[in-house]
């Protein structure tokens, strides 16, 4: 069942012209004056959404992804009814509770006792039904002592717990959050996203703004990407957001060189490639296979301390580990000599979980000849290599189901003893 549907929905905002923008406060009277008697000059305006078509089903999670100022927040205050649309329609079928700012819908005079039963009643429930969550959304906004306290005295985080609460307990067919979690501390983030997973396993729909990847990952089924106002990519949460970070989605294996950013005074690149067997034959690496990174290059003059650096990235574009060329045992910082090299780093199996992974090369330059160089890099080629993990561990151990919550999957040695026997 459908519970959104937005077709072709615009908001057109007008802005003052840089001419009034910078009015003092007498010219802006004055120019209200002169408007009685001439026509006054047309107002600029801007699309913070144009032409947006979209549908969500009952038990979604849609993720709503893009820069500041993509319209992100008006969509979610025209789904709200805060604001309407210039053109187009959204049809919303369902109770929504919506969180779009901190304490969003509270009144400042009022204590929290009175603001949970006026948010209730907003919602258009029955006072019994209220008084029947109470006491969980109490206890989960850690408010038990200022329940009686007007609201304007909390803190934003405790306004923000309270809102959280009244909007996630008191049963709306469709959740609307706007970036708030970011205001509260870890514990209070991983109660609510507790809350919103318990949320959409009992069949109510949730649109979420964020800024923060990983939670988009975890959550979300479907991704929205807005810029400008326009929709950009409307898929899968992993798809969309490679998209948004401007990640390669395709296997690299081989990079691609340009000559002008390969070569300086003292060095100059000439290959970067993945060695990996089954990469070049099926298109991706298995998990439990080495992976071999080499650099082929040229230095240029003599004694020249050079330093190789490999950033592996995954696709939400955390940055897992750093390799250093400068720790491996023949190199250890040592002055080279000029001449063609061949540097290979060895990345054992194990490591990476399933996704793309991509890689930025840096190259650091100490001197040559005890010159004195600059400590920024002389090289950097961001993301230029990628390649795709799988994981196979599932189907050979089908007895054993887990979830790995960490950003690289080590298989790491277990020494197990039985002490003693009880049977």
């Amino acid at each position: 069942m459908k519970v959104i549907t937005v077709e072709n929905l615009s908001k057109v905002y007008s802005v003052a012209t840089a001419q009034e923008q910078g009015m003092s406060f007498r010219e802006m009277l004055t120019n209200q004056v002169q408007s009685f008697f001439k026509k006054r000059q047309q107002e600029e305006s801007f699309y913070a959404l144009k032409d947006v078509s979209f549908e969500v089903e009952q038990g979604e999670v849609l993720g709503i992804i893009g820069k500041n100022g993509s319209g992100k927040s008006t969509l979610l205050k025209i789904l709200s009814r805060i604001t309407a649309p210039t053109s187009g329609r959204a049809i919303v079928r369902g109770r929504v509770a919506s969180l779009l700012e901190v304490g969003t819908g509270f009144h400042a005079e009022l204590s929290g006792r009175e603001n949970i039963f006026m948010s209730g009643i907003i919602l258009g429930m029955k006072r019994w039904e209220i008084n029947k969550y109470f006491d969980e959304i109490v206890s989960f906004a850690e408010v038990e002592k200022f329940l009686d306290v007007p609201v304007k005295k909390y803190s934003s985080g405790m306004r923000l717990r309270l809102a959280f609460s009244v909007a996630a307990h008191l049963q709306p067919e469709i959740l609307l959050i706007d970036e708030v979690l970011a205001v509260g501390d870890y514990e209070f983030e991983k109660k609510c996203l507790k809350v919103m997973e318990g949320v959409t396993q009992a069949g109510r729909t949730i649109l979420f703004v964020s800024h923060n990847m990983d939670i988009m990952m975890r959550l979300c089924s479907r991704v929205l990407f807005l810029k400008n106002g326009h929709i950009v990519e409307n898929g899968s949460t992993k798809k969309v957001i490679g998209k948004y970070l401007g990640l390669v989605q395709t296997v690299s294996w081989e990079a691609s060189l340009k000559k002008e950013n390969l070569e300086s005074d003292f060095f100059e690149i000439h290959r970067l490639c993945v060695e990996n067997n089954s990469l070049q034959g099926k298109g991706y690496i298995d998990s439990k296979e080495d992976i071999i990174i080499s650099i082929t290059y040229s230095i240029k003059k003599q004694d020249t301390n050079i330093s190789l650096l490999l950033y592996f990235y995954n696709e939400r574009d955390e940055l897992l580990f750093v390799a250093f060329e400068a720790l491996a045992s023949i190199v250890e910082g040592k002055m080279r000599n000029s001449g063609k090299y061949e540097s290979k780093c060895c990345i054992p199996g194990n490591i990476f979980k399933d996704g793309m992974i991509n890689i930025s090369v840096e190259v650091d330059n100490s001197g040559a000849h005890g010159a004195v160089v600059s400590s920024k890099p002389i090289i950097t080629l961001a993301r230029i290599l990628s390649f795709e993990v799988r994981t196979f561990y599932k189907k050979e151990m089908q007895n054993i189901a887990w979830k790995n919550k960490g950003l690289i999957f080590p298989q790491l040695s277990w020494d197990v003893n039985l002490l003693e026997d009880c049977l």
